[in-house]
């Protein structure tokens, strides 16, 4: 039955104009006539198994052009995005990152650790993870960020990290840094910005931006 179905489809499809694929009213009655035309008198078809392939037909036809529809939409939205981002092209910004690019030997940024936290230490470590050099800040006053900077290093790959302690429990701070967007780029839905300082970053990486 299946077969003579997909068949008496095939035969309908082939008359329709090319490129149509959708089935209306008009093909479901053609379908249905070929099938009454084409049916073994001893074996006559099954009318509720025919009537539930087309609308299995029918489902698969809307499940596609559902498909379609959304896929469009989202390139649509995607398109929007990209051309509202493009809008931070040349803004300053800090973002959350510890890894740095350096050439001028120096290397600076700000920490913000959770309130209350008085004491935090900034580690300083090379490409290969040993550690150049260690600082404490004073982090005691009601201040949101706090600045450090290490002077005279070599050029390379850097990463800075910030460290504390609640009762015997080590924490992480958020390094932040400062840089402008030079680019953005759409990727499988991700948006990234390229940073000047050669890095990319993500919207929720951004803490503040300016103009």
């Amino acid at each position: 039955m299946i077969n003579t179905i997909s068949g008496s489809y095939s035969q309908v499809a082939t008359e329709q104009k090319k490129g149509s694929t959708d089935l209306d009213q008009k093909d479901f009655l053609r379908l249905m006539t070929v099938e009454l035309q084409n049916q073994d008198p001893d074996s006559p078809m099954d009318s509720a198994a025919m009537l539930e392939q087309f609308s299995m037909m029918s489902n698969v036809q809307a499940i596609d052009g559902l498909k379609t529809t959304m896929e469009g939409f989202i390139t649509s939205q995607d398109s929007k995005a990209t051309f509202g981002a493009a809008g931070l092209i040349g803004k300053n910004v800090s973002y959350v990152s510890g890894e740095y690019m350096e050439s001028d030997g120096i290397i600076k940024g700000s920490i913000e650790p959770p309130p209350g936290v008085a004491e935090v230490k900034i580690t300083l470590k090379d490409k290969s993870g040993q550690i150049v050099k260690e600082i404490m800040l004073d982090t005691s006053s009601n201040e949101v960020g706090f600045d450090f900077e290490f002077n005279g290093e070599e050029a390379g790959d850097y990463l800075v990290e910030a460290s504390f302690y609640e009762g015997d429990v080590q924490q992480h701070a958020d390094v932040v840094q400062n840089s402008s967007v030079s680019s953005v780029r759409m990727e499988e839905g991700t948006m990234f910005f390229k940073l000047a300082s050669g890095k990319f970053a993500l919207l929720e990486d951004f803490r503040t931006i300016s103009g």
